[in-house]
């Protein structure tokens, strides 16, 4: 097992979940995918939602489907690719 692969059982054995995928970030997460109890879910900062007068750390939660959660992923990998500056292949 890698070094990588220990962390993230580590941090999982503690009670952190799988962020999948951040799509905003402000002085912290915002919006994106992760799970929640196992199960992937969008994530959007109730504070940013103008749900939460004070930014308290909550998010706003609701079911992603396997499609879409997959759509994310291949974003998500597009857009890393090109802050790397590589070469990205277009979506099949």
């Amino acid at each position: 097992m890698d070094e990588a692969a220990r962390r993230r059982q580590s941090l999982m054995a503690r009670g952190y979940e799988r962020v999948h995928v951040e799509n905003d970030h402000w002085d912290g997460p915002v919006s994106g995918v992760a799970d929640v109890d196992g199960v992937p879910c969008y994530f959007y900062s109730a504070y940013f939602a103008g749900e939460d007068e004070t930014d308290s750390g909550e998010f706003l939660i609701w079911p992603i489907t396997r499609s879409a959660l997959e759509a994310e992923i291949e974003h998500y990998r597009i857009f890393a690719e090109w802050l790397r500056g590589g070469q990205v292949d277009p979506p099949r």
